[in-house]
């Protein structure tokens, strides 16, 4: 089993879009500034992670990079340093200062369930502004398959009592999928909810990067590789007896695993046939920069079938596409549209052996889903869409007429 360690690769330009963070600040704009852009987003998120800039940096990375728009991110770990360090009082002027300097269009509670909600909406409607509560997983009602630790730390009740109150007090609940927006208006009773006919965005002709740390590929290599966090070992689990069967019948075959799955009990059971990829060091931007780099010639996508993973986007196939491999992906809810497309092939949980080989066999067939990867990203998940999407949802919070078809109402 190999272990690469992953230095920060190169970005992919976000560093030159105008936005702010809890924890650092790229330069291009002081405090002074972002007051001034017409469109200002105050984000309240569990993280500076691949989900807010998913949903909201990179979509938007246009219009704040032309001062158009603007975004401020405070995550949770830092409000949680400010009132171990100052107490509460502090934190509650921590945060009435960010009200203060951003002046926010609209307030965004993505993922957020900490004890300052309260705080939050009160200020908000001080200001009148809107508040939009952003979810992309079903966080009011996580399986303990995702890991006892996480589980445990989702479930609970605070969390949960917060969840709870901001979905039901923000003025618009922003979902990534219409089946995520169904299982929670089954929970609650939130006041307008809203999904977006896609969640992520990508490059049909992405920057060609070179990584440093990537394993460099041999002429008659194939490369077959699984990308995830920790929270999906049963996922992986579900199908690696079909990949260490592929991998004894094929020895130009090779598999790779990228991200913090790699730091998991799992990885110890390919019996060293995987080369393991540590989570990188950066942004998103710099993981799509690795992931392309990567040269993978398959990469697999399973999901158990259940509940919470049917609230899920095809982000994990979009993010093949666009670095070029070839994609298999769970049946399901998820991933049957792509696979609709032409895009991906989709296994039942006892096909995927099969379906690797077909692949392996067929070097002209991985070249079309390929080719009909960046077609769907040209045409269905480009960043442009998602802007627009993003804008929509943004003005039917403000009470602005529609500026697209981008986000569907559910009644």
């Amino acid at each position: 089993m190999t272990h690469v360690s992953q230095p920060r690769p190169p970005g992919l330009g976000l560093a030159q879009t105008r936005h702010f963070s809890s924890y650092a600040s790229d330069g291009a704009a002081g405090s002074a500034g972002i007051s001034q852009s017409p469109l200002r987003l105050l984000i309240f998120a569990d993280a500076h992670g691949p989900t807010q800039e998913i949903s909201f940096f990179r979509p938007l990375a246009p219009l704040c990079a032309s001062g158009a728009a603007a975004i401020r991110l405070i995550d949770e770990n830092r409000l949680a340093n400010v009132r171990s360090r100052h107490g509460v009082t502090a934190t509650a002027s921590f945060v009435r200062e960010q009200f203060a300097e951003v002046r926010p269009t609209v307030v965004i509670l993505s993922r957020y369930s900490g004890p300052d909600y309260p705080l939050i909406l009160q200020l908000a409607r001080e200001w009148g502004r809107p508040v939009v509560c952003h979810l992309d997983d079903q966080l009011l009602d996580p399986p303990a398959i995702l890991g006892l630790e996480a589980w445990a730390r989702l479930m609970q009740p605070q969390r949960l009592h917060a969840l709870y109150a901001i979905a039901t007090e923000a003025d618009l609940v922003y979902t990534s999928t219409k089946v995520l927006g169904e299982q929670l208006a089954r929970m609650i009773r939130p006041r307008r909810l809203v999904y977006g006919r896609i969640y992520v965005g990508g490059d049909a002709t992405p920057p060609a990067l070179s990584v440093a740390g990537i394993p460099p590929k041999q002429p008659d290599e194939l490369r077959i590789g699984y990308m995830g966090s920790a929270s999906h070992v049963a996922d992986l689990e579900m199908v690696r007896p079909a990949i260490l069967a592929v991998l004894k019948t094929y020895q130009q075959a090779t598999f790779h695993l990228f991200g913090s799955i790699a730091n998991t009990s799992i990885a110890g059971r390919f019996q060293d046939r995987a080369t393991l990829i540590q989570r990188i060091r950066g942004g998103y931007a710099d993981f799509r920069a690795a992931l392309n780099d990567m040269e993978w010639d398959i990469g697999l996508a399973p999901l158990r079938p259940m509940a919470f993973n049917d609230c899920k986007a095809p982000t994990k196939c979009i993010e093949y596409f666009e670095a070029g491999c070839a994609a298999i992906a769970s049946q399901g809810v998820v991933y049957d549209w792509v696979g609709a497309k032409g895009a991906a092939v989709l296994a039942g949980s006892a096909d995927w052996q099969a379906a690797m080989v077909s692949l392996i066999e067929n070097p002209d067939r991985r070249a079309a889903l390929v080719a009909a990867g960046r077609e769907v990203l040209r045409t269905e998940y480009s960043w442009t869409r998602l802007r627009s999407q993003v804008l929509n949802v943004l003005a039917l919070a403000c009470n602005l007429t529609s500026v697209g078809n981008e986000a569907t109402v559910m009644d």
